[in-house]
């Protein structure tokens, strides 16, 4: 198991004024510097993540070493694939001691924003770091619970946090708890498995939730089409 506790921070301020539409020399202005200030000071976004191997294949399974995931979409996605990188990234529990009026709603809402973007921060230097290691072009990836319900089953995250020795080894070794239903805190964290592909999967192309804000791609009927008939 490999595990990146050094992720630098470099949030863009700009960026977070604008999307929360916040005008300069405002009081607003003023109250978001300081948060970010200590989220500069306290945020250490965090990362695990193994090699893995496709040992097998079934009709809608895909067996990982000793570990069996039931996916129709994972099994079609690793055709040809046989090394896998699982992983587990978190904003971090030390963010959540950011300096904040614990009453105020809008800057509850702040932070959280602020979480996803070092969440993304770390799912960036995850992606990077395996790039650059085992000299990858391209890497897709997939997480148990986005897209439709039956993509890749949320109730698949319990066999994913086994590959790294259990929900305590992985709270041990970056913070991330798995609750009971299946999802995890802090809640700013993601799981799944990165792999080599030719073509970009993403999981939004099967997910027909239109309105969703983190939307990186339309819908793909044709691919959904072909899952549900694979």
């Amino acid at each position: 198991m490999n595990t990146i506790l050094s992720i630098p921070i470099a949030l863009n301020r700009e960026e977070i004024r604008t999307q929360l539409a916040i005008r300069a020399g405002t009081k607003a202005e003023a109250t978001l510097e300081r948060i970010l200030n200590g989220v500069d000071a306290l945020a250490r976004p965090k990362a695990i993540y193994r090699v893995s191997y496709v040992e097998d294949r079934g009709t809608d399974t895909v067996a990982v070493e000793d570990t069996i995931f039931h996916s129709a979409t994972m099994r079609r996605n690793l055709e040809e694939v046989g090394r896998i990188f699982p992983f587990i990234v978190t904003c971090g529990t030390e963010v959540e001691n950011t300096p904040i009026d614990s009453d105020d709603a809008v800057q509850r809402t702040w932070l959280s924003m602020i979480e996803l973007a070092l969440l993304r921060q770390a799912m960036e230097t995850l992606r990077n770091t395996i790039q650059e290691e085992y000299q990858l072009d391209h890497l897709s990836v997939m997480n148990p619970g986005s897209a439709e319900a039956g993509v890749w089953p949320i109730e698949e995250q319990r066999p994913l946090f086994d590959l790294f020795g259990g929900p305590e080894v992985v709270e041990q070794a970056i913070g991330v708890r798995l609750l009971p239903s299946y999802f995890m805190t802090p809640g700013m964290s993601a799981s799944g498995i990165l792999f080599p592909s030719e073509t970009t999967y993403i999981n939004c192309q099967l997910c027909q939730r239109q309105d969703c804000p983190s939307r990186k791609a339309p819908f793909d009927a044709v691919l959904w089409q072909s899952i549900q008939t694979s």
